[in-house]
């Protein structure tokens, strides 16, 4: 197996779509940075 994208610490989401180059040698795909934090909201009802 041979990995293929490095986006180093950041944490990223490859969204919607991906698509090879014409001469099928490379990969674009749209990426996204995510960012989020888990919160827990109690005492509503």
């Amino acid at each position: 197996m041979k990995r293929l994208t490095d986006f180093g610490e950041r944490p990223v989401l490859i969204v919607r779509r991906f698509a090879w180059s014409p001469d099928g040698r490379f990969i674009y795909a749209a990426v996204a940075e995510t960012d989020a934090d888990i919160v827990r909201i109690t005492g509503l009802l």
